[in-house]
């Protein structure tokens, strides 16, 4: 039963890759891809910079100290897992599950692997918070005529990040008790079951937090990194486009996007998502040509189907490949002190 359940998840995942890349123009992306010429690689670059802040910021999640021999095997869980999840329905449940399942395979111990997936979920979602806070304030200085306005809301929004981490982190376990109560309103046979799971999950990372404080905080600024350099992205996509905007404009471009991927996630691909809100989120910077929100969609798509090809490659080549010893049995670790 197993056997075919695998060989099914291999035929639907092979038909999730079609579907996303059947919808892509293929003239389209080479015609763009030799009018940024050079460029393009500086866009790579800048996105594997982005992966490669992502699986720190996972490694710091772990409650152990980090082994530099868990990088390659963790960068890559996350480029399939992540990949994986922009092309299934399921979104990030799908990419999170496959994340474990490989790392499982290549001897990882689960319960630590399901331990800093959920803990560098929330964590990301953490700093995407704290990037957006920071962008409204951002956005909102050069629109408010009132200083003291300007100071009140950017106090509030600070106010907010932080009653954020309390609730988060807080022994008395907010998130879970919240959960709690809407399910008994609610009366969802679904979310009661998985209760304990959720509990868990919030003991796990109030545990970590407690023992590992240090450890989380950087976590949530290389995530935030993460973020940032999608932003340089788009403002380095659209200087070499000969289109110069400011770096929080960028941020806000990333942000607004994000978001909109993340409420979109049930469309395999974001397929028509991301191209739009490309669109809109640009005229709204003033930039209205055509062509600039299509190459810039195109460039991002062309992009993501050359990861798609690394993912796809790292499945087959790495995690294919027998079982590894554990992690645990390597003899490099580090001298304690969390300089990585």
């Amino acid at each position: 039963m197993r056997s075919k359940a695998k060989y099914l998840f291999y035929v639907l995942a092979a038909v999730l890759v079609w579907l996303f890349v059947s919808t892509l123009d293929a003239e389209a992306l080479v015609e763009h891809y030799h009018k940024m010429g050079w460029h393009f690689y500086g866009v790579m670059a800048i996105s594997l910079l982005a992966y490669t802040f992502a699986t720190l910021g996972w490694l710091f999640c772990l409650d152990q100290l980090m082994q530099w021999s868990q990088f390659k095997p963790y960068f890559l869980a996350r480029l399939v897992g992540e990949i994986f999840s922009t092309i299934n329905p399921t979104g990030i449940l799908a990419g999170d599950a496959l994340k474990i399942h490989l790392l499982t395979h290549k001897g990882e111990a689960r319960h630590k692997v399901v331990e800093s997936v959920t803990v560098s979920r929330v964590l990301l979602w953490v700093s995407f918070v704290l990037v957006l806070i920071v962008t409204l304030v951002l956005f909102s200085s050069g629109k408010m005529a009132s200083t003291v306005v300007f100071l009140l809301l950017s106090s509030a929004l600070v106010a907010a990040a932080v009653l954020l981490l309390v609730i988060l982190f807080h022994p008395k376990t907010y998130i879970y008790r919240a959960i709690q109560k809407l399910q008994a309103k609610g009366q969802w046979a679904w979310l009661e079951q998985r209760l304990p799971q959720l509990l868990a999950y919030n003991n796990n990372t109030v545990l970590i937090w407690q023992n590992h404080r240090q450890k989380l905080l950087i976590a949530i600024g290389l995530f935030g990194i993460h973020y940032l350099l999608g932003a340089l992205e788009f403002q380095y996509i659209l200087w070499s486009l000969s289109i110069d905007i400011e770096f929080s404009m960028a941020v806000y471009l990333e942000v607004a996007t994000s978001f909109l991927r993340s409420v979109m996630a049930f469309i395999p691909g974001q397929v028509g998502v991301e191209e739009y809100g490309n669109k809109y989120f640009l005229s709204m910077l003033g930039i209205t040509d055509d062509k600039i929100w299509m190459t810039v969609s195109i460039i991002r798509r062309l992009r993501q189907v050359l990861w798609l090809t690394v993912a796809i490659i790292s499945y087959f080549w790495y995690f294919r490949a027998s079982p590894s010893t554990s992690f645990h049995n390597a003899k490099n670790f580090t001298d304690g002190r969390l300089v990585h």
